[in-house]
């Protein structure tokens, strides 16, 4: 089996590809994000792009292998939810999206340096929030500190309890890749999970 690289440093992201028992390493992108996601209007484009060009961005570093890439975006309103980076970013951006529903774009490429080819999907999550007083934001964030995830939230970790519903044709993607996809993406490069 062709080697898999994965766009990406996150510990999220790779947690969901040893779900997988599929060996991969992991290496950090050369796409500034910023820049890219002064392109299209359409949320679903952004994710596609981006996912595609960090896979893309490591193409002459490993021109053996399958590069996997994956980003996410969130929207509210037709504004674009960044990571917050900070306490006071984050609990602002919670106030936000508190007794509404947003919605997470989640992207995944795959892409083959020897053929030039890149595959790609996009997710779409409708996340609706339950209606919740300032203290019980304010527990969270000092329990999840979720600085570096779109969104604010953590939904692998008790991000889970400030929901009242999702909708979502695959839950993974919720997290940061869409595993169902990504099987079906590397189904057509000749990789079948379960591995044998």
């Amino acid at each position: 089996m062709r080697p898999i690289i994965l766009a990406s440093t996150s510990p999220y992201r790779q947690q969901q590809l040893q779900q997988l028992r599929l060996p991969f390493e992991a290496h950090p992108h050369k796409v500034d994000e910023s820049l890219t996601k002064q392109g299209p209007d359409e949320p679903e484009e952004i994710a596609r792009q981006l996912s595609a060009a960090k896979a893309e961005s490591l193409g002459d570093d490993f021109p053996h292998a399958l590069i996997l890439g994956g980003d996410q975006i969130a929207t509210i309103d037709g504004a674009l939810l960044e990571k917050p980076g900070s306490r006071e970013a984050a609990q602002r951006q919670l106030r936000r999206l508190i007794g509404r529903s947003h919605d997470l774009w989640s992207g995944i490429a795959l892409h083959d340096p020897q053929t030039g080819q890149t595959l790609s999907a996009v997710e779409r999550n409708i996340m609706t929030m339950r209606a919740l007083p300032g203290p019980q934001i304010d527990a969270y964030l000092d329990r999840d500190q979720p600085w570096d995830c779109v969104g604010s939230y953590k939904i692998e970790s008790e991000g889970i309890t400030l929901f009242s519903s999702i909708e979502s044709r695959d839950h993974t993607s919720i997290v940061g890749l869409p595993l169902m996809q990504l099987v079906n993406l590397l189904a057509q490069c000749d990789v079948h999970l379960p591995l044998v």
